[in-house]
C-alpha cells in the first residue's frame, strides 16, 4: 500500500525517486515547511510520529543485528520488518544520516526518543566503526537520557560510550563513563548491567594494555554472572576478555582454554560478530604459539564469520592473522595477499593497528628477492 501511494505521488511529481528511495522536491518541502509554521501543534505531532518511527523501525533492525542481547527498551514494534541481517544492515546504512539527524533534533524537545534512537543504533556502529559519530550520538544520548531521568537509558549509553572512547585510546575517560554505568545499574539492581559494566571496565583495561587489572575485573563480572539465567552471551564475553587479558600477559595455554570456553558458550548464545571475534583471538593466541595451521584454520573460520556479521574490521584482523600464518608457513604470496587486503580495511577504518602493519609490510616488501 505505501509503495502504490507513493507511485501515485510520483506520478503528479510531488515526489521523485532517486537510486530506489523518494524524495520530496524542493517547493514541497518549502510548502511543508510553510504549513508547520502555521500550525505548530501539528508539525509537533508530525515532528513526533516521525521520530517514533525511526526509533521502532532502528530498534527492530538492531534486534536483527543483535539476537542475543537485551533490547535496548520496550517498543509497540516496528511498521517495517527485516527478513535478514543484510537487510536490516541495508536499512541502517541507508538511514544512517537520516537517524543522526533525528537524535540531534529530538535531543532538545523530545530527549526520551532522542537516546532511544542513539541507542538502537548500537549494533550498526559496532560493525561500521564509526568511531566519532558513535562518541557524538552517544554524548547527546546521555545527555537527553540523564534529561528525563532515565538511569537504565544513561546506564546503557555511558557503558556503550566506553568502547569508541577506548578504541581511540582515551581509556581514562571511557573508564569514567563505565564507572558512572556500574554505579547507576548497581543502584537500579540490575545485576546482569552490573556485571556487563565490570567486563566493560576490563576491556578497557585490555585496551590499555593493563591484563592484571582486566582479570580482576573480569572474575568481578564472572562471579556477578554466576547467579543470572540467561546470562550465557555475558560469560562468553568474560571468557574472550579473559583470553585477551592472558594472552597479553603472555599466558598462552590460559588463553587458548579461555577462548575455548568462550567459543562454546558463543556457539549458542551469541551471533556470528561475537563468534568472529572470538575466533580471531583465538588465531592469534595460536599464531604466537607457533601453531601456524591451527592459526589457518581459526582465521578462516572468523572471516566466515565476520562476512556473516557484515563486520569489515573483523575481517581484516582475520586476515592478518592468516597474513602472519602463511609467511610462518613461507608462503610469501598468499601472506603479502591478505596482509595488504588487512591494511587497506585498516587505514579506510582508522584502526590502531596500521601503523604496525604498514611497517610490516615495508619491511617485506624491502626484503623481496629478485
Amino acid at each position: 500500500m505505501t509503495r502504490d501511494l507513493l507511485d501515485r505521488l510520483a506520478a503528479v511529481h510531488l515526489v521523485r525517486s532517486v537510486d530506489g528511495r523518494h524524495q520530496m522536491h524542493d517547493l514541497v518541502r518549502l510548502f511543508a515547511a510553510e504549513q508547520a509554521a502555521a500550525d505548530p501543534v501539528a508539525a509537533t505531532a508530525a515532528l513526533e510520529r516521525t521520530l517514533t518511527f525511526y526509533r521502532n523501525t532502528a530498534a527492530a533492525a538492531d534486534r536483527v543485528l543483535r539476537p542475543a542481547e537485551r533490547p535496548n527498551f520496550d517498543t509497540a514494534g516496528s511498521p517495517v520488518r527485516f527478513a535478514d541481517l543484510p537487510a536490516a544492515l541495508a536499512w541502517l546504512d541507508a538511514e544512517a544520516d537520516n537517524l543522526v539527524a533525528a537524535v540531534e533534533r529530538a535531543e532538545a524537545d523530545h530527549p526520551q526518543l532522542a537516546w532511544q534512537i542513539a541507542a538502537a543504533m548500537y549494533g550498526w556502529l559496532f560493525r561500521r566503526h564509526q568511531r566519532d559519530r558513535w562518541i557524538d550520538l552517544y554524548t547527546r544520548g546521555v545527555r537527553a537520557a540523564r534529561q528525563v531521568g532515565d538511569a537504565r537509558g544513561e546506564a546503557m549509553l555511558s557503558g556503550r560510550l566506553a568502547i569508541p572512547l577506548s578504541l581511540l585510546g582515551r581509556h581514562d575517560e571511557a573508564a569514567g563513563h563505565c564507572a558512572r554505568a556500574y554505579e547507576l545499574r548497581v543502584a537500579e539492581g540490575d545485576q546482569l548491567g552490573a556485571a556487563t559494566a565490570l567486563l566493560n571496565l576490563a576491556a578497557i583495561e585490555n585496551n590499555a594494555g593493563r591484563p592484571a587489572e582486566a582479570i580482576r575485573r573480569l572474575t568481578q563480572a564472572e562471579e556477578r554472572s554466576r547467579a543470572l539465567p540467561d546470562a550465557g552471551h555475558l560469560r562468553a564475553l568474560v571468557a574472550s576478555n579473559l583470553g585477551e587479558a592472558h594472552q597479553l600477559a603472555g599466558r598462552l595455554d590460559h588463553a587458548v582454554e579461555h577462548y575455548r570456553t568462550a567459543l562454546a558458550l558463543a556457539e549458542t548464545h551469541c551471533g556470528a560478530r561475537d563468534m568472529a571475534e572470538i575466533l580471531v583471538g583465538l588465531a592469534r593466541t595460536h599464531r604466537r604459539a607457533g601453531q601456524p595451521l591451527e592459526t589457518l584454520r581459526l582465521g578462516q573460520r572468523a572471516v566466515e564469520q565476520a562476512r556473516l556479521a557484515g563486520d569489515v574490521l573483523i575481517e581484516a584482523e582475520a586476515r592478518e592473522e592468516l597474513g602472519h600464518a602463511h609467511l610462518a608457513r613461507r608462503e610469501r604470496a598468499r601472506a603479502l595477499t591478505e596482509l595488504s587486503t588487512a591494511l587497506e580495511t585498516y587505514r579506510e577504518k582508522g584502526h590502531r593497528g596500521t601503523a604496525e602493519l604498514t611497517s610490516r609490510l615495508a619491511e617485506l616488501t624491502r626484503s623481496a628477492p629478485d
